[in-house]
């Protein structure tokens, strides 16, 4: 939790280790490179970051002193799997979730948002991008990922994509699962055209069961879902036509 991470820093002073790095994103330049970044964090004094080819097993991290670099050396043949922390001489912050990219000379069109930040009455490992890349990777499209906080703050716009596909767990009331912020851009998005796939199970709830009138609106006008009751107690899906 960064409230607790920052009470400690606050403690501790000078002795205190950073806090962790926040907007996180990964982005193809279109050169091969890929731009690994985070907003720079509290007390660091450098970054670490971990890379992996599956997701699950990560190498011991390469440190950087910048809180953005680019990587030059990656296959455009792999997908790769990365968790940056932020260090100094009292030790290393807690990781940042797992994104992920396939490096590419040609432009991204899709773009995978990480809004799964719950972690209380809920398991979660902040790696589900692993679910979703190897699957975009199949198709042939390319693709950038990042923290639902680099929408909420400006560091990534939806625009620059054809594809949103965004991750929200179970966020729900306790975390919101879309803010007003992140509402405003997914409208923005929508209304020029842009395609967007969500997946979430506390989404209905926290927008229409629990939601403000605007949340409600939202939910039916850019979701074109209808909330029934929470919890069915089903775990199977059909489709409609659009219409």
């Amino acid at each position: 939790r960064q409230e607790l991470q920052a009470a400690i820093s606050n403690a501790f002073g000078s002795t205190a280790p950073p806090l962790k790095p926040g907007n996180f994103y990964i982005a193809n330049q279109t050169s091969g490179g890929v731009l690994v970044s985070v907003s720079p964090a509290a007390g660091a004094t450098s970054y670490r970051v971990y890379q992996s080819t599956d997701g699950v097993n990560f190498d011991q991290g390469t440190v950087y002193p910048s809180a953005s670099n680019l990587l030059n050396t990656l296959s455009t043949d792999t997908t790769y799997f990365f968790k940056v922390s932020a260090i100094n001489g009292n030790g290393e912050s807690s990781l940042t979730e797992v994104l992920a990219v396939k490096p590419s000379v040609i432009p991204p069109t899709v773009l995978i948002v990480n809004g799964f930040d719950r972690i209380s009455g809920t398991v979660n490992t902040f790696d589900f991008i692993k679910r979703f890349a190897p699957s975009l990777v199949k198709t042939g499209r390319t693709f950038d990922s990042c923290s639902n906080e680099c929408i909420i703050d400006g560091y990534l716009s939806l625009s620059a994509y054809e594809i949103v596909i965004w991750i929200s767990g179970e966020e729900g009331t306790a975390d919101e699962s879309f803010s007003a912020v992140e509402q405003q851009r997914i409208a923005n998005f929508l209304e020029d055209g842009g395609k967007l796939f969500i997946s979430g199970s506390e989404i209905g709830y926290d927008l229409w069961e629990q939601g403000t009138a605007a949340d409600q609106l939202f939910y039916r006008q850019y979701f074109k879902a209808q909330y029934v009751l929470d919890d069915v107690d089903a775990y199977t899906i059909s489709s409609v036509s659009p219409g």
